[in-house]
Order: structure tokens, then sequence, then C-alpha cells
């Protein structure tokens, strides 16, 4: 059973105590990381075999039209899932009642929700970092370089700050009360937590490396019209890291979020 230290931890102690908390996770999120796996298989065959029909040139607008709203159908379930995973993480961290059908049934609201919410966030924010540009890019003494900076330095913070947010959401809060958590939980830790996302990110870059090199190769071989299926190997590994990584990512976020509390 896994027990959680009741003391503020430093980044690298939680990011060591994932792993423990990953052993206890795994087996009880497993159903719904096996159907986030056949999600992302099915959209990686979907890229590789549009990239082999381009490569021979008989793909039809209609048919490439068709292959991006699959695979974002197929992206929108997965991120679904993903919310059922966060919910059962966090069930097993507060012993509470992790059966799959309450943990699927609540998840799957929650992660409707939380998703809307998170996509209206990006657009926001994306509008937002426009106008700031567009203001900084135009005082003379400030130009396009130092707009940029002054811009990523902030979105930096910003995406520290709001850390916790999704999960949050997930949780049960309204995005405005998980937005408000997220930096009242940061407000006083922002360094610690900035590390622990340093290590998760370095963590997941290695991950998406190994992915993109081995899909990378395959989706170039299909484009260059050699290859007409997906090696076994490239949708094998897919499938592995899609069980194993979600789990252990959102139990870090978790560990974080209760250490901060």
């Amino acid at each position: 059973m896994f027990e959680l230290a009741t003391y503020k931890q430093s980044p690298w102690a939680i990011f060591g105590k994932s792993f423990s908390l990953f052993k206890t996770t795994f087996k009880k999120c497993l159903p719904f990381t096996i159907l986030s796996g056949i999600c992302v298989i099915v959209t990686t065959n979907l890229i590789f075999k549009n990239a082999f029909t381009q490569a021979h040139g008989a793909v039809a607008t209609s048919s490439v039209a068709g292959t991006v709203l699959t695979s974002l159908a197929f992206n929108l379930i997965s991120m679904l899932i993903m919310c059922c995973v966060i919910l059962q993480i966090k069930r097993v961290v507060d012993k509470g009642n992790t059966s799959l059908s309450s943990v699927l049934k609540r998840g799957l609201v929650r992660g409707i929700i939380s998703i809307f919410s998170l996509l209206l966030f990006i657009i926001v924010y994306y509008i937002a970092v426009f106008i700031v540009y567009l203001v900084l890019h135009f005082i003379p003494v400030i130009g396009s370089t130092i707009a940029i900076i002054i811009i990523a330095l902030a979105s930096v913070y910003l995406l520290i700050t709001i850390f916790a947010w999704l999960p949050l959401m997930v949780d049960g809060m309204s995005p405005i009360k998980a937005l408000k958590k997220s930096f009242d939980l940061v407000k006083n830790n922002w360094w610690r937590t900035f590390l622990l996302v340093l290590f998760v990110g370095v963590a997941v870059m290695i991950v998406e490396f190994i992915i993109m090199s081995i899909s990378g190769v395959s989706i170039r071989a299909a484009s260059s019209g050699m290859v007409p299926s997906i090696p076994v190997v490239s949708l094998v590994l897919v499938f592995l890291v899609a069980l194993v990584f979600p789990t252990w990512l959102w139990g870090v976020i978790w560990l974080q979020i209760k250490d901060l509390e």
C-alpha cells in the first residue's frame, strides 16, 4: 500500500516516490491505459497509411480530411481516458473508491468539462499572446526579439503556475476554482514546482524522442512508398509507452499537488 508523506519534500524526493506510487496504481489504471494505447495505435496507423497513400499520389482531399477528423476523434477519446487515469490515481492516493465503473463514469463526465475548458484556455492564451506581441513589437525600445523573450518567460511562469489545473478540474472543481487553487498552491513554491516539472519534462522529452525516432523512420519509409504497412515493433513500442507512461506522469503531478496542500 502506498503511503504519502505529510511534509514538504524536495522535487527529487517526489520524483523518486513517484515510482513507488506507480507500482500501486499501475494495475488499477491498466484498463484505462489499454484503451488509450489502442486509440494511440489506431491514430498512428492512420497517419502511416495516409503518408503511404500520399507517396503513391492516390489520396484525395476528402481522404486527408477524413484521416485528420478520425485522428482527432481518437485523440479526444484518448484524452478522456487519461482523465479517468488522473481520477483513478487521485483516489488511490486518497484511499477512496477506485472501482472501475465509478471512476469511468465520473472520469468521462469530468473529462469532457475539463478538456473543453482546457481548449478554451488555449484559445484565449494564444489570442492574448498575439495581442501582447503586437503591443510590444511596436514599442521601439523593445522590438520583436525582446518581445518574444518576454512572452516566453511569462509563458513558462504561467505553465508552472497552472500545472495542477487539469487534475483539479477532473477531481471535481470548477475551471475557475481549479485555476485559483493551482495559483495558490504554487504561489510560494514556484521554484520547487519548476524543478519537478523540469525533471518530468526531461523524462517526457526522452520518451517522445524515442517514439518519434522510431515512428518517424516508419512514416518516412511510408512517405517514400517503400513500406506498405507500419512495422510491428513501432506499434508495440507506442502501445507499451501508452500503458506505462501516463500512469507515472499523472502520479508525479498528484504527488506534488498533495505535497503542496
